[in-house]
């Protein structure tokens, strides 16, 4: 197994902020970089882009005989456009 690489992060914190990391982290039994680094992912995955990709309605020509309509790109374009 590859061990992960780390980079140093210094964040200056609320004095309160830290002391309620070093508690919980305590009584988690975690370290306090394992319980930032939870954090950092968390927030990550709470704040990617959604997905907009979204379907777009397809024009249906109507025709009596379906499979049987000769359409060229001018009668494509009348149909959508005028």
């Amino acid at each position: 197994m590859q061990a992960t690489k780390h980079a140093a992060l210094n964040a200056r914190v609320p004095v309160a902020l830290k002391r309620v990391l070093d508690v919980t982290a305590a009584r988690q039994g975690i370290s306090k970089q394992d319980a930032v680094v939870q954090a950092i992912e968390l927030w990550l995955r709470m704040n990617q882009p959604k997905d907009r990709r979204r379907r777009l309605p397809v024009p249906v020509i109507r025709t009596g005989r379906p499979g049987t309509l000769d359409l060229t790109n001018k009668k494509i374009d009348e149909i959508l456009f005028g």
